[in-house]
């Protein structure tokens, strides 16, 4: 216990560095300094990415559109075939979700929108006249 009691505390400033990632930028040329400053949105970065489908036979298989990804997981579903992992987008925040967690709503239309956080999911329902269901019934709706 007396040498443990020796051992320095952790300087995560002397722990962790960026000098090999600095070097790597300079080799490509890059400035680094400018990356690192630079604030990502979700929300504009991920605009427009497909949802996805992660099949075990078929590997990974991309949608434009919620109906579109939902009416092929009833389809996979109904082949038996196994499907690992499905990921749709926060309306909110552009973070990738899992299918199964989201917190899914339905339009009087029929269309679909998903979200990170039920309230979120409530308030944009609410301004819609639209209904927060689940993702078990999202696919129910696409595979009638």
């Amino acid at each position: 216990l007396v040498k443990e009691k020796a051992i320095p505390p952790l300087d995560f400033g002397d722990w962790i560095t960026e000098k090999y990632i600095r070097a790597a930028y300079k080799d490509m040329g890059v400035d680094y300094d400018k990356d690192k400053a630079a604030v990502v949105n979700p929300v504009e970065a991920n605009a427009g990415l497909p949802n996805e489908i992660w099949h075990a036979r078929d590997g990974i298989k991309a949608y434009a559109t919620l109906p579109e990804f939902l009416g092929a997981i009833a389809s996979f579903r109904a082949t038996g075939a196994k499907i690992n992992s499905t990921y749709v987008y926060d309306k909110e925040t552009g973070l990738k979700l899992f299918g199964k967690t989201a917190f899914w709503v339905v339009t009087p239309k029929g269309e679909f929108a998903t979200f990170l956080r039920r309230g979120e999911a409530e308030k944009y329902a609410g301004t819609i006249d639209g209904k927060v269901i689940t993702f078990e019934d999202a696919i129910g709706m696409k595979s009638s």
